[in-house]
């Protein structure tokens, strides 16, 4: 009689334990992210991260998803492919109406045939044009593609700053590989000419030889594709090598804390760049770009950059979506095929072809004294 007691107890608690689960999953929306937290690309990987948690407080102070909370669940995708690919699936297996993936083209690219078959939308911030390419349906990009970051790199060198010999130094990977060759394209057209072209490992921490040789080619002005580390000391090594007299072009890190915080005023020297995201009042979307940096670095103690504003902006979109359609993975993907002109805290963003949402980059200055950027000019896809 006890021991029947005892066992009739115990399934009662279960029971009421599991309602409980039930009831705290019923009040809540999970959505994915599978990030790189850890290694060389954390210092991206967590502006995505932060952006999303700054969207989730928003989301849910405003009063959730139709009185839902919104949570979302992270995976790290640390530096690999490989663990990018089971970090997704991982997600996909908890059956979640949407995931966001990593910032960074080869882990997109790594990735897209799982999406494919999931039928899941995602949104990614890699600017490869190799991904779109796949003419994956469920697949929406974040940042501007590649095709447009090198036109607008081309501006930046020939345009504005009036150079015709250029050498290109990119990370040797899917992303750095194609969009330099994007680059010797578009200035050729223009009448250019590539004198030097060097690559390096994302690990690699001297890039004297590739420095040396850029100086050795004659150039008139220095391109750099790479990742926030290798930016930053691409530019130290620039400035320790004499080399400031070359004018250099930064790609989509120039104005990011992440990588700012790494080198001093001086290492700027002659430094312009391509940048996916500029903030406040040169921000097209001015009062709601204000109110995103001051949220943003209260919450976090450091400025927002591209990576934050666009992961941001499309937890809100994805918001909205669950909000219209509910969590129909297909009714969220077509919802966000048909979404335009919306307004957020880095642009405006239209679902263009081959899922491209956000169609402009700017070219920047630096201003004197500062680590603080201006607008030149604005290149859209138009």
């Amino acid at each position: 009689m006890i021991k029947s007691l005892v066992r009739t107890s115990a399934r009662v608690a279960f029971l009421v334990m599991l309602a409980g689960s039930v009831a705290v999953a019923q009040e809540e929306i999970v959505v994915g992210a599978a990030l790189p937290i850890t290694g060389p690309f954390a210092g991206a990987g967590l502006q995505t991260l932060q952006g999303l948690q700054l969207a989730e407080h928003d989301i849910n102070t405003a009063g959730g998803i139709n009185g839902k909370k919104i949570r979302f669940q992270t995976e790290d995708t640390q530096v690999s492919n490989s663990v990018a690919i089971n970090a997704f699936l991982k997600l996909d297996q908890a059956k979640l109406p949407f995931i966001f993936l990593s910032s960074f083209t080869v882990q997109n690219l790594a990735t897209e045939p799982e999406v494919k078959k999931a039928k899941v939308a995602v949104m990614y911030g890699g600017g490869g044009v190799t991904i779109g390419e796949q003419n994956n349906p469920y697949m929406f990009r974040l940042r501007a593609n590649d095709a447009l970051r090198a036109a607008a790199t081309a501006e930046a060198a020939m345009g504005v700053l009036k150079k015709k010999k250029i050498a290109i130094i990119n990370v040797q990977d899917q992303f750095g590989n194609a969009i330099a060759e994007l680059l010797r394209k578009k200035i050729v057209e223009r009448g250019g000419e590539v004198v030097a072209t060097e690559t390096h490992n994302i690990r690699d921490t001297d890039f004297a030889p590739q420095l040396q040789k850029v100086k050795n080619s004659g150039a008139e002005a220095l391109v750099v594709f790479g990742y926030i580390r290798d930016q930053a000391l691409i530019i130290k090594q620039r400035r320790a090598l004499g080399l400031t007299g070359i004018p250099m072009v930064s790609v989509t890190s120039v104005n990011e804390d992440s990588m700012l915080s790494l080198i001093a005023l001086e290492d700027l020297e002659n430094v312009i760049g391509v940048a996916d995201a500029v903030f406040g009042e040169a921000n097209p979307n001015g009062p709601k770009s204000v109110k995103f940096v001051d949220d943003f670095t209260a919450r976090f103690k450091v400025p927002p950059d591209g990576f934050g504003s666009v992961y941001y902006d499309g937890a809100m979109m994805v918001a909205e979506a669950l909000k219209k359609v509910g969590p129909d993975r297909e009714k969220i993907r077509a919802y966000l095929a048909g979404l335009q002109n919306y307004k957020g805290v880095t642009g405006t963003f239209g679902a263009g072809a081959n899922g491209d949402m956000l169609h402009a980059v700017s070219i920047v200055e630096f201003i004197p004294g500062k680590k603080a950027v201006r607008v030149v000019k604005n290149v859209t896809d138009k």
